[in-house]
Protein backbone atom coordinates (compact mmCIF):
# COMPACT_ATOMS: atom_id res chain seq x y z
CA UNK A 1 0.00 0.00 0.00
CA UNK A 2 2.32 2.25 0.80
CA UNK A 3 4.76 1.56 -2.07
CA UNK A 4 1.32 1.98 -4.06
CA UNK A 5 0.96 5.73 -2.54
CA UNK A 6 4.57 6.39 -3.37
CA UNK A 7 4.14 5.91 -7.13
CA UNK A 8 0.75 7.64 -7.17
CA UNK A 9 2.54 10.90 -5.26
CA UNK A 10 5.16 10.61 -8.00
CA UNK A 11 2.50 10.91 -10.60
CA UNK A 12 1.50 13.78 -9.27
CA UNK A 13 4.10 15.72 -9.03
CA UNK A 14 4.94 14.54 -12.70
CA UNK A 15 1.37 15.66 -13.82
CA UNK A 16 2.60 18.81 -11.61
CA UNK A 17 5.56 19.39 -14.16
CA UNK A 18 2.69 19.22 -17.60
CA UNK A 19 1.59 22.53 -15.28
CA UNK A 20 4.62 24.53 -15.52
CA UNK A 21 5.55 23.44 -19.22
CA UNK A 22 2.21 23.92 -20.10
CA UNK A 23 2.15 27.71 -19.18
CA UNK A 24 6.19 28.09 -20.88
CA UNK A 25 4.45 26.68 -24.24
CA UNK A 26 1.28 28.73 -23.81
CA UNK A 27 2.86 32.16 -23.21
CA UNK A 28 3.94 31.62 -26.93
CA UNK A 29 2.26 29.39 -29.26
CA UNK A 30 -1.41 30.60 -29.48
CA UNK A 31 -0.13 34.20 -30.58
CA UNK A 32 3.44 32.36 -32.51
CA UNK A 33 1.59 33.61 -35.75
CA UNK A 34 0.82 37.03 -34.48
CA UNK A 35 4.06 37.40 -32.93
CA UNK A 36 5.60 36.63 -36.69
CA UNK A 37 3.01 39.24 -38.49
CA UNK A 38 4.11 41.71 -36.00
CA UNK A 39 8.07 40.50 -37.17
CA UNK A 40 7.31 41.61 -40.41
CA UNK A 41 6.60 37.82 -42.02
CA UNK A 42 3.84 37.18 -44.39
CA UNK A 43 1.10 34.60 -44.46
CA UNK A 44 2.94 32.37 -46.72
CA UNK A 45 6.35 32.47 -44.67
CA UNK A 46 4.44 31.85 -41.71
CA UNK A 47 3.17 28.49 -43.55
CA UNK A 48 6.33 27.68 -44.33
CA UNK A 49 8.11 28.08 -40.91
CA UNK A 50 5.64 26.14 -39.16
CA UNK A 51 5.63 23.33 -41.84
CA UNK A 52 9.42 23.02 -41.66
CA UNK A 53 9.28 22.15 -37.76
CA UNK A 54 6.33 19.41 -38.61
CA UNK A 55 8.98 17.70 -41.05
CA UNK A 56 11.59 17.75 -38.23
CA UNK A 57 9.09 15.70 -36.12
CA UNK A 58 8.15 13.70 -38.82
CA UNK A 59 11.78 12.71 -39.26
CA UNK A 60 13.01 12.56 -35.86
CA UNK A 61 10.11 11.59 -33.36
CA UNK A 62 9.93 8.12 -33.91
CA UNK A 63 14.26 7.62 -33.03
CA UNK A 64 13.88 9.68 -30.53
CA UNK A 65 11.03 7.93 -29.21
CA UNK A 66 12.70 4.89 -29.12
CA UNK A 67 16.08 6.34 -27.80
CA UNK A 68 14.35 6.97 -24.73
CA UNK A 69 13.28 3.57 -24.40
CA UNK A 70 16.70 2.98 -23.35
CA UNK A 71 18.29 6.01 -21.84
CA UNK A 72 17.42 8.41 -19.04
CA UNK A 73 13.89 9.88 -20.23
CA UNK A 74 14.67 12.67 -17.74
CA UNK A 75 18.26 14.12 -19.56
CA UNK A 76 16.29 14.08 -22.24
CA UNK A 77 13.74 16.17 -21.49
CA UNK A 78 15.87 18.86 -19.63
CA UNK A 79 17.56 19.14 -22.80
CA UNK A 80 14.95 19.93 -24.66
CA UNK A 81 13.59 22.48 -22.12
CA UNK A 82 16.90 23.80 -22.49
CA UNK A 83 16.53 24.12 -26.48
CA UNK A 84 13.07 25.72 -26.00
CA UNK A 85 14.81 28.35 -23.22
CA UNK A 86 17.62 29.21 -26.29
CA UNK A 87 15.17 29.03 -28.90
CA UNK A 88 12.67 31.64 -27.70
CA UNK A 89 15.58 34.10 -26.79
CA UNK A 90 16.99 33.65 -30.44
CA UNK A 91 13.47 34.40 -31.52
CA UNK A 92 13.62 37.60 -29.44
CA UNK A 93 16.61 39.03 -30.56
CA UNK A 94 17.15 37.94 -34.39
CA UNK A 95 13.08 37.16 -34.98
CA UNK A 96 13.16 39.27 -38.34
CA UNK A 97 15.66 37.35 -39.91
CA UNK A 98 13.07 34.63 -40.91
CA UNK A 99 15.97 32.62 -42.99
CA UNK A 100 18.02 31.74 -40.00
CA UNK A 101 14.82 31.21 -38.11
CA UNK A 102 14.25 28.55 -39.93
CA UNK A 103 17.44 26.25 -38.98
CA UNK A 104 16.69 27.56 -35.60
CA UNK A 105 13.18 25.98 -35.79
CA UNK A 106 14.37 22.78 -36.80
CA UNK A 107 16.70 22.80 -33.24
CA UNK A 108 13.76 24.03 -31.37
CA UNK A 109 11.25 21.37 -32.81
CA UNK A 110 14.30 18.34 -31.46
CA UNK A 111 13.16 19.78 -27.88
CA UNK A 112 9.83 19.60 -28.20
CA UNK A 113 10.54 15.87 -29.55
CA UNK A 114 12.14 15.65 -26.60
CA UNK A 115 9.91 17.00 -23.88
CA UNK A 116 6.51 15.90 -25.77
CA UNK A 117 7.29 12.33 -26.88
CA UNK A 118 9.85 11.63 -23.87
CA UNK A 119 7.25 12.85 -21.13
CA UNK A 120 4.34 11.20 -22.83
CA UNK A 121 6.61 7.78 -22.86
CA UNK A 122 8.19 8.70 -18.96
CA UNK A 123 4.16 9.01 -17.93
CA UNK A 124 2.64 6.03 -19.68
CA UNK A 125 5.83 3.91 -18.00
CA UNK A 126 5.42 5.22 -14.66
CA UNK A 127 1.50 4.51 -14.72
CA UNK A 128 0.55 0.80 -13.27
CA UNK A 129 -3.22 0.70 -13.11
CA UNK A 130 -6.26 3.16 -13.79
CA UNK A 131 -4.43 4.12 -17.29
CA UNK A 132 -7.48 6.26 -18.29
CA UNK A 133 -7.62 8.25 -15.19
CA UNK A 134 -4.02 9.62 -14.71
CA UNK A 135 -3.49 10.07 -18.08
CA UNK A 136 -6.55 12.70 -17.82
CA UNK A 137 -5.20 13.97 -14.59
CA UNK A 138 -1.69 14.03 -16.70
CA UNK A 139 -3.15 16.01 -19.54
CA UNK A 140 -5.40 17.90 -17.08
CA UNK A 141 -2.91 19.65 -15.06
CA UNK A 142 -1.07 20.83 -18.44
CA UNK A 143 -4.28 22.07 -18.96
CA UNK A 144 -4.57 24.33 -15.36
CA UNK A 145 -0.74 25.89 -16.38
CA UNK A 146 -2.11 26.00 -20.43
CA UNK A 147 -4.81 28.33 -19.18
CA UNK A 148 -2.64 31.40 -17.86
CA UNK A 149 -1.01 31.57 -20.80
CA UNK A 150 -3.18 32.90 -23.67
CA UNK A 151 -4.89 35.09 -21.19
CA UNK A 152 -1.57 36.79 -20.44
CA UNK A 153 -0.02 36.78 -23.86
CA UNK A 154 -3.23 38.68 -25.26
CA UNK A 155 -2.95 41.38 -22.34
CA UNK A 156 0.64 41.22 -23.03
CA UNK A 157 0.47 41.44 -26.59
CA UNK A 158 -2.52 44.26 -26.57
CA UNK A 159 -0.27 46.94 -24.69
CA UNK A 160 3.22 45.96 -25.19
CA UNK A 161 5.50 44.43 -27.70
CA UNK A 162 4.09 41.12 -28.73
CA UNK A 163 7.87 39.61 -29.12
CA UNK A 164 7.79 40.24 -25.50
CA UNK A 165 5.95 36.91 -25.29
CA UNK A 166 8.85 35.15 -26.27
CA UNK A 167 10.74 36.36 -22.99
CA UNK A 168 8.83 35.42 -20.61
CA UNK A 169 7.79 32.21 -22.56
CA UNK A 170 11.86 31.34 -21.90
CA UNK A 171 11.55 32.43 -18.16
CA UNK A 172 8.46 29.85 -17.97
CA UNK A 173 10.60 27.22 -19.13
CA UNK A 174 13.43 28.03 -16.86
CA UNK A 175 11.16 27.39 -14.22
CA UNK A 176 9.52 24.53 -15.15
CA UNK A 177 12.98 22.77 -16.20
CA UNK A 178 14.46 23.71 -12.12
CA UNK A 179 11.20 21.68 -10.87
CA UNK A 180 11.71 18.72 -13.26
CA UNK A 181 15.50 18.21 -12.05
CA UNK A 182 14.22 18.26 -8.92
CA UNK A 183 11.99 14.86 -9.13
CA UNK A 184 13.33 11.33 -8.25
CA UNK A 185 12.49 10.43 -11.76
CA UNK A 186 13.32 7.10 -12.70
CA UNK A 187 11.63 4.94 -15.67
CA UNK A 188 12.20 1.82 -17.10
CA UNK A 189 15.13 1.29 -19.37
CA UNK A 190 15.43 -1.42 -21.93
CA UNK A 191 18.20 -3.82 -22.37
CA UNK A 192 19.26 -3.06 -26.10
CA UNK A 193 19.33 -6.57 -27.29
CA UNK A 194 19.72 -6.08 -31.54
CA UNK A 195 22.95 -6.03 -32.03
CA UNK A 196 22.86 -3.10 -34.30
CA UNK A 197 23.29 0.21 -32.63
CA UNK A 198 21.01 2.90 -32.04
CA UNK A 199 21.58 4.86 -35.06
CA UNK A 200 21.33 2.03 -37.59
CA UNK A 201 17.93 1.10 -35.62
CA UNK A 202 16.35 4.89 -36.04
CA UNK A 203 14.41 4.90 -39.21
CA UNK A 204 11.35 6.73 -39.27
CA UNK A 205 9.50 4.23 -41.81
CA UNK A 206 10.49 1.35 -39.84
CA UNK A 207 9.41 2.96 -36.84
CA UNK A 208 6.13 3.63 -38.70
CA UNK A 209 5.58 0.05 -40.09
CA UNK A 210 5.78 -1.37 -36.79
CA UNK A 211 3.38 0.85 -35.14
CA UNK A 212 0.69 0.42 -37.88
CA UNK A 213 0.98 -3.75 -37.82
CA UNK A 214 -1.90 -3.65 -34.95
CA UNK A 215 -5.32 -2.55 -36.65
CA UNK A 216 -6.42 -0.28 -34.38
CA UNK A 217 -2.74 2.05 -33.59
CA UNK A 218 -3.23 1.71 -37.70
CA UNK A 219 -6.17 3.56 -37.10
CA UNK A 220 -5.01 5.77 -34.52
CA UNK A 221 -2.35 6.72 -37.22
CA UNK A 222 -4.57 7.92 -39.94
CA UNK A 223 -6.43 9.81 -37.33
CA UNK A 224 -3.85 11.27 -35.95
CA UNK A 225 -2.79 12.32 -39.00
CA UNK A 226 -5.78 14.51 -40.26
CA UNK A 227 -6.53 15.69 -37.03
CA UNK A 228 -3.60 17.07 -36.28
CA UNK A 229 -3.75 18.74 -39.58
CA UNK A 230 -7.23 20.01 -38.88
CA UNK A 231 -5.66 21.34 -35.06
CA UNK A 232 -2.40 23.21 -36.54
CA UNK A 233 -4.42 24.79 -39.28
CA UNK A 234 -6.44 26.28 -36.53
CA UNK A 235 -4.29 27.27 -34.29
CA UNK A 236 -1.76 29.21 -37.27
CA UNK A 237 -4.66 30.62 -38.85
CA UNK A 238 -7.68 31.06 -36.16
CA UNK A 239 -5.86 34.11 -34.46
CA UNK A 240 -4.97 35.96 -37.86
CA UNK A 241 -8.84 35.26 -38.36
CA UNK A 242 -10.01 36.72 -35.33
CA UNK A 243 -7.62 39.89 -35.42
CA UNK A 244 -7.79 41.02 -39.45
CA UNK A 245 -11.07 39.41 -40.44
CA UNK A 246 -13.28 40.37 -37.63
CA UNK A 247 -11.53 43.04 -35.70
CA UNK A 248 -11.18 41.43 -32.26
CA UNK A 249 -8.44 42.67 -29.87
CA UNK A 250 -5.77 40.98 -29.15
CA UNK A 251 -6.82 40.94 -25.59
CA UNK A 252 -10.37 39.14 -26.03
CA UNK A 253 -8.66 36.88 -28.30
CA UNK A 254 -6.36 35.52 -25.83
CA UNK A 255 -9.46 34.74 -23.74
CA UNK A 256 -10.67 33.03 -26.84
CA UNK A 257 -8.12 30.71 -27.29
CA UNK A 258 -8.50 30.02 -23.60
CA UNK A 259 -11.82 28.60 -23.70
CA UNK A 260 -10.39 25.08 -26.01
CA UNK A 261 -7.82 24.97 -23.31
CA UNK A 262 -10.08 25.33 -20.16
CA UNK A 263 -12.26 22.11 -21.78
CA UNK A 264 -9.40 20.05 -21.37
CA UNK A 265 -9.85 20.14 -18.01
CA UNK A 266 -12.87 17.43 -17.98
CA UNK A 267 -9.76 14.99 -19.36
CA UNK A 268 -10.21 13.26 -15.90
CA UNK A 269 -13.22 12.22 -16.14
CA UNK A 270 -13.55 12.27 -19.99
CA UNK A 271 -10.43 9.66 -19.65
CA UNK A 272 -13.23 7.67 -17.88
CA UNK A 273 -14.40 6.42 -21.17
CA UNK A 274 -11.67 4.03 -21.92
CA UNK A 275 -11.74 2.69 -18.78
CA UNK A 276 -15.71 1.60 -18.53
CA UNK A 277 -16.52 1.77 -22.60
CA UNK A 278 -13.79 1.56 -24.72
CA UNK A 279 -10.84 4.35 -25.51
CA UNK A 280 -11.76 4.03 -29.20
CA UNK A 281 -15.12 5.20 -29.07
CA UNK A 282 -13.94 7.91 -26.98
CA UNK A 283 -11.83 9.31 -29.99
CA UNK A 284 -14.41 8.66 -32.12
CA UNK A 285 -17.04 10.30 -30.31
CA UNK A 286 -14.57 13.14 -29.95
CA UNK A 287 -12.94 13.88 -33.28
CA UNK A 288 -16.79 14.06 -34.51
CA UNK A 289 -18.19 16.63 -31.76
CA UNK A 290 -14.67 18.54 -32.35
CA UNK A 291 -14.63 18.80 -36.57
CA UNK A 292 -18.31 19.00 -37.24
CA UNK A 293 -18.65 22.08 -34.94
CA UNK A 294 -15.83 23.97 -37.18
CA UNK A 295 -18.04 23.58 -40.12
CA UNK A 296 -20.04 26.60 -38.69
CA UNK A 297 -17.16 28.99 -38.22
CA UNK A 298 -17.63 30.80 -41.51
CA UNK A 299 -21.44 31.89 -40.62
CA UNK A 300 -19.73 32.93 -36.78
CA UNK A 301 -18.81 37.28 -36.16
CA UNK A 302 -19.87 37.81 -32.88
CA UNK A 303 -17.84 36.79 -29.33
CA UNK A 304 -20.59 35.31 -27.92
CA UNK A 305 -21.22 32.72 -30.97
CA UNK A 306 -17.68 32.11 -31.29
CA UNK A 307 -17.77 31.11 -27.67
CA UNK A 308 -20.25 28.62 -28.21
CA UNK A 309 -18.21 27.28 -31.01
CA UNK A 310 -15.00 27.01 -28.88
CA UNK A 311 -16.52 25.69 -25.60
CA UNK A 312 -17.79 22.66 -28.23
CA UNK A 313 -14.83 22.13 -29.95
CA UNK A 314 -12.66 21.88 -26.95
CA UNK A 315 -14.70 19.37 -25.60
CA UNK A 316 -14.51 17.01 -28.56
CA UNK A 317 -10.82 17.90 -28.59
CA UNK A 318 -10.13 16.92 -24.76
CA UNK A 319 -12.33 13.76 -25.41
CA UNK A 320 -10.03 13.04 -28.67
CA UNK A 321 -6.85 13.77 -26.30
CA UNK A 322 -6.92 11.73 -23.43
CA UNK A 323 -8.54 8.62 -25.08
CA UNK A 324 -6.19 8.79 -27.82
CA UNK A 325 -3.18 8.41 -25.21
CA UNK A 326 -4.78 5.80 -23.28
CA UNK A 327 -5.59 3.86 -26.24
CA UNK A 328 -1.65 3.94 -27.27
CA UNK A 329 -0.64 3.82 -23.61
CA UNK A 330 -2.50 0.20 -23.00
CA UNK A 331 -0.53 -1.02 -26.26
CA UNK A 332 2.72 1.10 -25.69
CA UNK A 333 2.77 -0.73 -22.63
CA UNK A 334 2.15 -4.60 -23.24
CA UNK A 335 4.90 -4.40 -25.06
CA UNK A 336 7.25 -2.21 -23.61
CA UNK A 337 7.85 0.20 -26.37
CA UNK A 338 6.10 4.01 -24.80
CA UNK A 339 8.76 5.81 -25.81
CA UNK A 340 8.14 4.21 -29.54
CA UNK A 341 5.04 4.47 -29.61
CA UNK A 342 5.12 8.13 -28.80
CA UNK A 343 7.34 9.22 -30.99
CA UNK A 344 5.82 7.10 -33.45
CA UNK A 345 2.77 8.43 -33.02
CA UNK A 346 4.35 12.01 -33.35
CA UNK A 347 5.71 11.58 -36.23
CA UNK A 348 2.59 10.60 -37.91
CA UNK A 349 0.91 13.39 -36.29
CA UNK A 350 3.18 15.76 -37.79
CA UNK A 351 3.09 14.76 -40.31
CA UNK A 352 -0.56 15.54 -41.14
CA UNK A 353 0.46 18.94 -40.15
CA UNK A 354 3.19 19.46 -42.85
CA UNK A 355 1.24 18.25 -44.93
CA UNK A 356 -2.03 20.91 -44.08
CA UNK A 357 0.78 23.63 -43.48
CA UNK A 358 2.87 23.34 -46.88
CA UNK A 359 -0.48 23.43 -48.77
CA UNK A 360 -1.48 26.33 -47.10
CA UNK A 361 -0.45 28.90 -49.90
CA UNK A 362 -2.34 27.15 -52.77
CA UNK A 363 -5.73 26.20 -50.43
CA UNK A 364 -5.54 29.97 -49.53
CA UNK A 365 -5.94 31.11 -53.27
CA UNK A 366 -9.46 28.94 -53.42
CA UNK A 367 -10.45 29.13 -49.59
CA UNK A 368 -10.48 32.28 -47.18
CA UNK A 369 -8.91 31.62 -43.92
CA UNK A 370 -12.60 30.40 -41.87
CA UNK A 371 -13.35 28.08 -44.98
CA UNK A 372 -10.12 26.72 -45.30
CA UNK A 373 -10.48 25.13 -41.45
CA UNK A 374 -13.55 24.36 -42.79
CA UNK A 375 -12.26 22.54 -45.29
CA UNK A 376 -9.94 20.09 -43.28
CA UNK A 377 -12.38 19.60 -40.53
CA UNK A 378 -14.69 17.84 -43.10
CA UNK A 379 -11.56 16.06 -43.94
CA UNK A 380 -11.58 14.43 -40.38
CA UNK A 381 -15.09 13.53 -40.44
CA UNK A 382 -15.04 11.80 -43.90
CA UNK A 383 -11.93 9.93 -42.76
CA UNK A 384 -13.48 8.66 -39.84
CA UNK A 385 -15.92 6.47 -41.66
CA UNK A 386 -13.20 4.77 -43.17
CA UNK A 387 -11.23 4.82 -39.35
CA UNK A 388 -14.62 2.95 -37.84
CA UNK A 389 -13.56 -0.47 -39.43
CA UNK A 390 -10.11 -0.26 -37.89
CA UNK A 391 -11.26 0.74 -34.44
CA UNK A 392 -14.49 -2.03 -34.76
CA UNK A 393 -15.33 -3.64 -31.80
CA UNK A 394 -16.08 -0.12 -30.13
CA UNK A 395 -17.01 -1.56 -26.97
CA UNK A 396 -15.21 -3.50 -24.36
CA UNK A 397 -18.32 -6.41 -24.84
CA UNK A 398 -21.46 -6.42 -25.98
CA UNK A 399 -23.54 -5.62 -22.63
CA UNK A 400 -20.90 -2.43 -22.03
CA UNK A 401 -23.30 -0.24 -24.75
CA UNK A 402 -26.55 -0.95 -22.12
CA UNK A 403 -24.34 0.68 -19.03
CA UNK A 404 -23.17 3.74 -20.45
CA UNK A 405 -25.16 5.88 -18.02
CA UNK A 406 -24.86 3.60 -14.95
CA UNK A 407 -21.14 4.69 -15.43
CA UNK A 408 -21.26 8.07 -15.64
CA UNK A 409 -24.18 8.29 -12.99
Amino acid sequence: MALVKKENNLLVFFSSFQLLYQLSVNLVIPFFSVILLSLGWNEATISYFFSIGFLTVFLLAPGIGKLSDYVSKKLLMLLGLLTQILFFISMYFFGEYSSIMVYARVIDMIGFIAIGVVGLGALEDLIKEKRGFWTGVFLTLGTVGGLFGPIVAGYISDHYADKLLLILGAIASFVAMVFLAALPLKTHIKKKESKKSLIQEINPLNEIKHFIVEKRMRGMGIMGLVMNAKGQIFIIFFPIYAIKVLNISETYLGFLLMIPIAMHLFQTQLGKISDYISAQFGVLCGAFVACFSMIFLPYLSTIPELVVLLVIMGLGNSMWNVNAWSLMGDYAKRNQIEGEVSGTYFSLSKLGAFIATGSTSLLLTFFTLATMIQFFAGVVLITMCFCYFLFAPIFHHENRRNHFLKHFQ
